[in-house]
């Protein structure tokens, strides 16, 4: 499903820890009253430099070369907290990006007295449980239908004009008018469904449904077929008494989800409840079925369009993947999904998003433009990626997060990545499997978890590899560079937080150094520092 909220883009760069030294540090970063003395010694023996190649301008000792972007890395591998004293030299005028990052599972405690987690706030009603549903929720209707002998034959096929009702995720019916037919480049027959109150000038007139269906299906750089291209069909064949024939159409239906005369909000959605046949689940529309909002289509202005393209492919991705990991991987009688945990669900859709978007939505890229966006400008960094939040104005929220480690991700990874990590045949730990994913294409988690925040130091095109968002044209995908600058300032918190989250990190940056710079960093147990200077 997808879920976007407008936000604003207005926000700080200040000095984030209140222990915080500083040699000159100069800037929109100014050093705390309560920083200690600096110190003289330089970097410690133990901090390694973190960037290699033509580019790389980090010498040993925290001495910057003159050239290109320099890193350093410190990892505190001891059981108890470390003070490391970070010495830049040759850094005049240069700007340092530092982060304090926690690599592991569990919080990270940042001051001495008990933390207690905090719980994040619930999942909206409107999109959680189709998440749920689509993970593993659909696993009890097929295990009770797997011994059925009989299956629901193949409709008529249904013609323009024609009516159904159809079932939305808040459980309404709303009844629908077929109102454009197209035969996708596989032989696939597409539907455009109508909701029949949304008929008018001023909502889905004749124009903009056919500027849609033009780039629904039909078309080499057609929705349908761009995500199968890339992602593989949809629906098929499969031995499951409880679903669906593989030869069904593909049904686009277009609804106003909530009347309430406003754009935006949930913009789409794919519930692979709709895939079960009604023997299997009464509630079920009994369609190979993708939904999407009417008011954003004729409410949203210009860029409207494209986005719900955008959400038309990324819905699409999540039909593939269900019919890849949770149909044809599917074994009855099981009561275990090879289904994505909903935060690599929703990561790999919007990676699909950002591969497709130069062909689908040329200008318009929706991970760049909206997810990093947002990332950068809500300061979404002390977060575990991991953990599904679609709530309407989390400071964690996960189309944010995971969009932007996905953007990272294919850019120093690519397309063979992404079409390996669809289809990994290991289950059970999402985390370890885009892990072994990523040493499978040379890299690892550990590495980008540590490289992807530091994105925010606004790094050059032709920065060491591994580190920022540059351009990269792949197998026929062309991803383009995000020069974050241009999105919005990142926001950089005034006061540290009391925990780092499981996979977390603290950022803070010193502008206009001097010659040479210092710094005190308190490092928890197991917590790393990553130090990026351009």
């Amino acid at each position: 499903m997808n879920v976007l909220t407008r936000r604003g883009l207005s926000a700080t760069l200040l000095c984030l820890l209140a222990a915080c030294g500083g040699g000159g540090g100069g800037g929109d970063s100014p050093p705390s009253a309560a920083s200690p003395t600096p110190p003289t010694e330089p970097l410690p023996a133990e901090a390694q430099v973190d960037c290699s190649g033509s580019a790389c301008g980090a010498l040993p000792g925290g001495v910057y070369a003159g050239h290109g972007v320099a890193s350093w890395r410190y990892d505190n591998a001891d059981t108890a907290p470390r003070t490391i004293n970070v010495q830049l030299s040759n850094v005049g005028g240069r700007t340092a990006t530092l982060a304090l990052s926690n690599p592991g599972a569990a919080p990270m405690a940042l001051t001495a007295q008990a933390i207690v987690a905090s719980r994040l706030p619930d999942t909206d009603a409107d999109s959680g449980h189709i998440a749920r549903f689509n993970h593993n929720g659909f696993l009890p209707y097929m295990n009770a239908v797997a011994l059925r002998a009989s299956r629901t034959a193949q409709a008529v096929p249904a013609q323009i004009g024609s009516s159904r009702s159809w079932i939305h995720e808040d459980e309404s019916e709303r009844v629908a008018t077929l109102v454009r037919q197209i035969e996708a480049q596989d032989g696939r027959t597409v539907n455009l469904w109508l909701e029949n109150s949304e008929t008018g000038p001023a909502q889905m007139n004749p124009t903009l449904l056919d500027r849609l269906a033009l780039r629904v299906a039909g078309q080499a750089d057609s929705a349908y077929e761009l995500v199968t291209g890339l992602a593989g069909p949809i629906w098929g064949g499969h031995a499951v008494s409880g679903l669906i024939l593989a030869n069904q159409p593909l049904d686009v239906v277009l609804l106003n989800f909530d009347h309430n005369a406003r754009p935006w909000g949930l913009l789409g959605y794919f519930w692979s409840r709709n895939a079960l046949t009604r023997s299997a689940h009464a509630r079920s529309n009994e369609a190979l079925a993708v939904f999407l909002d009417t008011e954003t289509l004729y409410l949203g202005g210009t860029g409207a369009l494209d986005t719900m393209l955008s959400t038309l492919a990324h819905e699409l991705s999540h039909a593939a993947n269900f019919h890849r990991r949770g149909v044809q991987r599917y074994q009855a009688g099981g009561d275990g999904s090879a289904t994505f945990e909903t935060w690599l669900e929703e990561m790999s859709a919007m990676m699909a998003e950002d591969l497709l978007a130069a062909r689908l939505t040329p200008g318009f890229n929706a991970v760049r433009d909206i997810r990093v966006r947002d990332w950068l400008t809500t300061g979404a960094f002390n977060c575990d990626f991991t953990r599904y939040d679609a709530t309407a104005g989390s400071a964690c929220n996960s189309y944010s997060v995971g969009g932007s480690l996905g953007a990272y991700l294919l850019r120093h990874y690519g397309v063979a990545f992404y079409r390996d990590l669809l289809a990994s045949a290991q289950v059970g730990n999402d985390v370890a499997l885009l892990d072994a994913q990523l040493q499978a294409h040379g890299g690892s988690l550990d590495t980008a978890l540590r490289q992807w925040p530091l994105s925010v130091a606004d790094l050059p095109a032709d920065s060491p590899a591994g580190m920022g968002l540059p351009a990269r044209d792949d197998a026929g995908y062309a991803l383009p560079a995000i020069a974050v600058s241009q999105l919005g300032a990142p926001r950089l918190t005034t006061t540290p937080p009391a925990t780092l989250a499981p996979y977390g990190a603290l950022l803070w940056q010193r502008r206009t150094l001097s010659a040479t710079h210092n710094e005190v960093v308190m490092l928890p147990p197991g917590a790393r520092l990553t130090v990026v200077v351009r």
